[in-house]
């Protein structure tokens, strides 16, 4: 069974931190994009990153802190808007 059998059932803000599958990243089939952009159509709040220089592991400093930053204002922006 596919999750975007299921996506219709979904209405809460879904962060993807995706990895390039060239280097050990999970999604081979581009199945969480497929997702985010469902998600956007269906005006969910959502956001996709993708690291491409990066695989199963996020390793690089930069990457970590970009990474961080990111999951710390996505968590500010779904705790404001949700408290509105």
């Amino acid at each position: 069974e596919s999750p975007l059998q299921f996506i219709n059932k979904i209405n809460t803000p879904i962060l993807f931190i995706v990895c390039n599958i060239q280097k050990g990243g999970a999604d081979k089939y581009n199945s969480l994009l497929k997702y985010h952009n469902v998600l956007k159509k269906k005006n969910i709040l959502t956001r996709y990153i993708y690291l491409e220089d990066e695989g199963h592991v996020i390793k690089k400093k930069n990457n970590i802190i970009m990474v961080l930053s990111e999951i710390n204002e996505w968590i500010n922006l779904v705790l404001y808007k949700n408290s509105t």
